[in-house]
């Protein structure tokens, strides 16, 4: 029978999803395995079986198409059953031929972690690295476990994101409409204004009523400027190349980039302690887990901690010297060190950078309706400005 359940697991987050068991006790039981605290639990309503889908899966319905992989293989399912498993029963035509894919790469003897980075799934790169240490360790389910963990928590801050911006898209929408409104409708009942001042007419009037002038009488132009503009952005950005580009960029805008910064390291921290709590050696772990980090600068340090590890020096100094963490995350470093907790004291640094982040994103965040209703007060302001001086100008030039 199929249930429906909702629980927490061990890192807070809330989890759903469906199982199919002999009863609602026996489902309760398997959950509890999964170290999840049940929230609710109930048979699941029948559904009508979803057609094949040529379009890539969601990033949501991919995750779950993982996590399910996950619960397959703790679950005690051998690898090669629980892909094969997956590839029959996803709807979704490419996620159905990626599991397809690996399940032939895997029954021919590939390595499990190389056939899922050559299936073409659209998922996070350090799912890759903790496929590896999974088969180095023999703790497959648990490594992938933690990917699922760390992408859903990504998948929530997205949504956050997207959730406090749709007031600030819908109010610079606005705003610019207006403007475009105004010049369309507005600023051209003037603009006669122009040829009856002689030039007398103030700056600001001459600036707004010339604008409008231009804009009305080259409109097919300027529009056709704008949608080739936005065609070679778009196309710009469709490359890969470009787009790792753009976003290299991105981490030396204020406040923008520290908040990426934040999130990288604690990505790093938090796949370096997942990795060396598998008995992952440190000099693997940090070549694994420095693969997923995208910042070129931050990358480039953390191959200099490791060549400095493998040459002897202690893990804590390295990462001090290099500049990858501040003070307080060298001293988590050291304890853990010291103490022989280092996986535990990566998940602390870890959980400070994601904590000091949302703090970051918040504060981004709320500073963008403010400064939004500014800039689309001033536009406006500025216009109408410039068509009052205009006429209450009228007075001084001879009609």
């Amino acid at each position: 029978m199929l249930y429906s359940y909702k629980g927490i697991n061990l890192q807070g987050k809330t989890i759903s999803g469906q199982l199919d068991a002999a009863n609602d006790k026996v489902a309760a039981r398997q959950l509890r395995k999964e170290n999840l605290q049940l929230i609710e639990l109930k048979p699941a309503p029948a559904v009508v079986a979803r057609r094949s889908s040529s379009k890539p899966d969601k990033a949501d319905d991919l995750q779950l198409v993982i996590y399910q992989f996950c619960a397959l293989l703790e679950s005690g399912v051998s690898l090669e059953v629980a892909v094969s498993s997956i590839a029959d029963s996803t709807p979704n035509q490419q996620t159905r031929d990626a599991f397809k894919r690996i399940t032939k790469a895997v029954r021919g003897g590939q390595a499990f972690s190389l056939a899922l980075r050559e299936s073409g799934l659209d998922i996070p790169g350090y799912f890759f690295s903790l496929g590896e240490s999974g088969e180095m360790t023999g703790q497959l389910p648990q490594a992938l476990r933690r990917g699922v963990d760390q992408w859903s928590y990504e998948l929530e801050t997205e949504k956050e994101v997207r959730n406090a911006l749709t007031y600030p898209s819908i109010l610079v929408v606005s705003g610019i409409s207006a403007v475009i409104l105004i010049f369309v409708m507005v600023v051209p009942k003037f603009t006669n204004l122009l040829d009856k001042a002689d030039g007398d007419l103030p700056l600001l009037a001459l600036i707004v009523l010339g604008s409008g002038k231009f804009f009305n009488e080259n409109m097919l132009l300027i529009g056709a400027a704008v949608g080739l503009a936005v065609l070679l952005g778009v196309t710009w950005y469709s490359k890969p190349p470009n787009r790792h580009q753009f976003r290299q960029r991105l981490y030396a805008v204020p406040m923008v980039g520290a908040w990426l910064i934040e999130a990288a390291i604690a990505r790093w921290a938090s796949l370096l302690g997942t990795l060396l709590e598998n008995r992952v050696e440190l000099t693997q772990a940090l070549r694994l887990a420095e693969k997923d980090v995208e910042y070129e600068s931050m990358k480039g340090r953390l191959q200099q901690v490791e060549r400095s590890v493998r040459a002897g020096e202690k893990l804590a100094e390295s990462l001090q010297a290099n500049q990858v963490v501040t003070e307080i995350g060298f001293n988590l470093v050291k304890v853990g060190e010291q103490s022989g907790q280092l996986p535990r004291m990566l998940e602390t640094l870890a959980g400070m950078h994601i904590s000091q982040g949302k703090q970051r994103m918040r504060k981004f965040l709320q500073l963008i309706e403010p400064v939004s209703i500014l800039l689309i007060g001033a536009a406006v302001g500025f216009i109408m400005g410039g068509v009052i001086l205009a006429i209450t100008s009228v007075n001084d030039v001879a009609l």
